[in-house]
């Protein structure tokens, strides 16, 4: 299932490179994947430990006032946990296959690259509903009238980690797999020229 258009849009509008809006769609599929790793991978990399150390200390402070961070920690320690196996899958198994399609070979012979992208797309889902709950226990990052700053810095923080998910998303389900999958089904027709005929 796709992002919605949105929330795709909101995710574009926040994005940090507006150049990036206009060249990624031009890209090949091999090229794509290695603009998501790049750009998104590296991103949360880099922001989800430091969103996890943070929410860490904002529960530590504020608890007795706001029981919420409890759940608030728990699901960016979730985040992390589902978060980086499935980019460890994209990187080791299913990039690296997209781009020998787009050498032409054919790298699950005789499987399909549709069954490791069945499962990121699955994988997608689940991040997104903690996404989604996270923004829910959060009010929508509304920081309370006592929130510190690092209460700010933690929630503008995850609202930004959840904005970007949205475009990496985007970019993944509605341009790079559905182009797998095509150059998948072009290098198939290729094989065997004839298989199509009645």
């Amino acid at each position: 299932e796709g992002v919605e258009v949105g929330d795709a849009l909101a995710a574009m509008a926040a994005a940090e490179d507006p150049d990036q809006i206009d060249d990624w769609p031009a890209l090949g599929p091999a090229e794509l994947a290695a603009h998501v790793v790049d750009v998104h991978h590296r991103y949360l990399y880099t922001q989800v430990p430091d969103l996890d150390r943070l929410a860490a200390k904002v529960l530590s402070a504020h608890s007795e006032r706001h029981p919420e961070l409890e759940e608030v920690r728990q699901l960016v320690a979730d985040l992390q946990a589902d978060l980086w196996p499935h980019l460890a899958k994209e990187e080791r198994i299913l990039f690296p296959a997209i781009r020998a399609l787009t050498e032409g070979r054919a790298p699950f012979a005789p499987g399909s690259v549709a069954s490791p992208i069945a499962v990121m797309t699955a994988e997608h889902e689940s991040v997104g509903g903690l996404l989604r709950r996270l923004r829910s226990v959060t009010g929508g990052y509304e920081v309370p009238a006592d929130g510190c700053a690092s209460y700010r810095l933690l929630y503008e923080g995850l609202e930004a980690v959840e904005l970007d998910t949205h475009l990496h998303t985007l970019k993944e389900n509605s341009f790079l797999f559905p182009a797998a999958v095509g150059l998948e089904a072009a290098l198939a027709s290729s094989a065997h020229p004839g298989a199509a005929r009645p």
